[in-house]
């Protein structure tokens, strides 16, 4: 009698199953590639927020934030989706291999600060400075203080590419 009653309730249950699933849909995650189950309705609200895309909630704050980022105008949402997705393929495409992960994300960061130490510093290095003694000597300290961005730059630098022969040997 109770195996019965535990069939009777797992056809119920089925059956219950059975009618939601046919109100939910398979929506592919615009950024991440993932299937998700969610109701029509539910799709069709994130579409409509997201100029037509399904994106997840951790990616809706990405783009979110992306939006402020850009000039308010009719095209930004589609900017900061196209934007997003794009970043989520170029990572997972790198993430297989965490060494050339780790190496395009410090070939990256070597680039940025490249482009800002252009931007931000266009001066040159400054000169030697000489002591204050009758003889010709290098007053280092003053030196190191007047070009330290520059040093600490370059050492920097050499630290990325000696770590990259490390992992893929000689370029």
């Amino acid at each position: 009698m109770n195996e019965q009653r535990l069939r009777n309730a797992i056809s119920d249950m089925s059956n219950e199953i059975n009618k939601y699933k046919k109100e939910l849909e398979s929506s592919n995650v615009v950024a991440k590639i993932d299937e998700e189950e969610c109701t029509a309705g539910y799709i069709n609200e994130v579409e409509d927020s997201f100029s037509g895309k399904w994106v997840c909630g951790l990616c809706s704050e990405a783009v979110k934030d992306k939006m402020k980022e850009v000039a308010p105008n009719g095209t930004a949402m589609q900017e900061a989706v196209s934007s997003h997705r794009d970043f989520c393929q170029k990572y997972n495409s790198t993430r297989l291999n965490p060494k050339l992960s780790l190496t395009s994300a410090m070939r990256e960061i070597a680039r940025r600060s490249s482009e800002n130490r252009d931007s931000k510093h266009n001066l040159p290095m400054s000169k030697l400075g000489r002591s204050s003694s009758c003889g010709p000597r290098i007053d280092f300290k003053q030196y190191m203080q007047q070009n330290d961005y520059y040093l600490s730059h370059n050492i920097y630098l050499a630290y990325i590419y000696l770590l990259s022969i490390n992992l893929f040997g000689s370029l």
